[in-house]
């Protein structure tokens, strides 16, 4: 995972999405689905699948479309840095 695509993830959804999260609140091992204080719904989820791959230039594959690498932030930036990886070979 690389730090920044982490904090580009907590960029996000801090100051794009319009879920009241608060940049100083999201961290690696935050749960974005059933979280405490905050949590995605789906309206939410489809929005930042939009703007990470407006940010990091991919697209979700359809087999992709899961809730799978929403559980916390840090799944999700292993999720993104992989595709980035994949894209550039």
């Amino acid at each position: 995972m690389s730090q920044t695509v982490l904090d580009g993830l907590k960029d996000l959804i801090a100051n794009h999405l319009d879920v009241n999260a608060d940049l100083a609140d999201l961290h690696e091992d935050t749960n974005l689905l059933d979280g405490d204080s905050f949590h995605l719904d789906s309206i939410a989820i489809m929005g930042l699948i939009a703007l990470i791959e407006e940010r990091f230039n991919f697209q979700f594959g359809e087999d992709e479309l899961n809730l799978e690498p929403f559980q916390s932030l840090k799944t999700l930036a292993d999720f993104v840095s992989s595709k980035i990886a994949s894209d550039s070979h």
